[in-house]
């Protein structure tokens, strides 16, 4: 994920949680100009020597929480085949958009913490349910994801990761890590 920021800030427990402010290379962006500014985003993926692909990536700029729009994007790594990663990919999203539903913090961080470590463990326990069921053929797969929530006048970058995948940022020309 590519994204233009400046400062970095505290790291929660859970998960890895930095905060980002955004700006524009421009300068600071007007409320109207806020509004209708879009996310810009790449996504690409590359084979390896594996002889099939394993990994899978889901980019959603437009995710919606009941009136909020905010960002989602996520890499899921399979190991021993796609079969987890691919689920990942469909179910990921959805529990998180029903732990935020549920979710009791009224503080939109805090809230979309909870919301991905919630969306996380029920999205793992619905693959070891998959596995588990007759014929099934066993895969794994790690994540990691970044949603990125309208807060205090700027835009939050919120990172999780499960496993061995990392995420990145990337200002003018340094690179920095998201993950830890």
């Amino acid at each position: 994920v590519w994204v233009p920021t400046a400062d970095l800030g505290v790291s929660s427990s859970a998960f890895s949680s930095r905060r980002l402010d955004f700006h524009t290379l421009s300068g600071e962006l007007s409320a109207e100009q806020e509004s209708a500014a879009q996310l810009k985003f790449a996504c690409s993926q590359t084979q390896g020597l594996r002889p099939a692909m394993e990994d899978t990536a889901i980019t959603l700029p437009g995710f919606q929480l009941e009136g909020l729009r905010a960002g989602f994007f996520a890499v899921y790594d399979g190991h021993n085949g796609d079969g987890t990663a691919m689920y990942l990919k469909k179910e990921v999203h959805c529990h998180i958009q029903r732990a935020w539903q549920k979710s009791a913090a009224v503080e939109v961080v805090e809230r979309m913490e909870n919301s991905l470590v919630e969306g996380f463990l029920e999205a793992d326990k619905g693959a070891l349910d998959l596995l588990s069921s007759p014929g099934a053929v066993y895969s794994g797969s790690t994540a990691v994801s970044v949603a990125i929530v309208p807060a205090d006048q700027a835009k939050v970058l919120i990172c999780a990761n499960a496993g061995d995948c990392r995420a990145g940022k990337w200002q003018c020309t340094l690179a920095a890590p998201v993950t830890l």
